[in-house]
């Protein structure tokens, strides 16, 4: 088998042949970020309009489902350790709850247990998914040791295959998210109680 064999998948969609180029996930994105928690001493820096998220706001077996229980002010911004993540990034949660993920579409601020990707080079819907397989493979990893955590330069550092095309990536987001939604539903209706 030839190098390039490897590097193209069995399985397709029509119209793309290209092999799929090894890339590091530090590529993912042109900003990453991680941030801190505002004093909680400090009453001005909460009960503003910020989401800040944290691991029990994002629903582990659902990529696209985040209720915030908490929110910051500006002052929050201007004066500690929190940052504004802009809207469409990808929320990773790397100690606290490692391995929860998701795709926010609004401006958030996270505690230091995350890594937000933000500005994405590729297509979000495939990113999102693509991290998921990651963190779900790194958690198992971590299992029965010491670790508690991914470590932000671990992730930063892993290496992936990738469709070169955005309209290929585009294609296997929607294709993995239709995938998860049905899940999600299954699971749903398993869990209704019927009278």
């Amino acid at each position: 088998m030839s190098k390039d064999a490897k590097n193209v998948p069995a399985l397709r969609f029509k119209g793309y042949s290209d092999a799929w180029e090894k890339r590091k996930l530090t590529e993912l994105s042109k900003n990453k970020i991680g941030r801190g928690t505002p004093s909680t001493k400090v009453l001005d820096f909460w009960n503003g309009k910020l989401p800040w998220l944290q691991s029990s706001d994002i629903n582990e077996s659902n990529n696209y489902s985040v209720k915030p229980q908490k929110f910051i002010s500006l002052q929050a911004l201007k004066h500690s350790a929190a940052k504004r993540v802009p809207a469409n990034s990808i929320a990773v949660v790397t100690r606290v709850g490692v391995g929860k993920l998701a795709l926010i579409e609004y401006d958030y601020s996270t505690s230091q247990d995350f890594l937000s990707f933000s500005s994405l080079n590729w297509s979000a819907l495939f990113s999102v998914n693509l991290l998921t397989l990651i963190m779900t493979q790194m958690s198992r990893e971590s299992q029965g040791t010491s670790i508690k955590g991914v470590t932000k330069s671990e992730l930063l550092a892993k290496k992936v295959r990738i469709p070169i095309s955005l309209k290929e990536q585009e294609k296997l987001g929607i294709l993995m998210k239709s995938i998860n939604d049905l899940i999600a539903a299954t699971l749903d209706c398993n869990n209704k109680v019927t009278t």
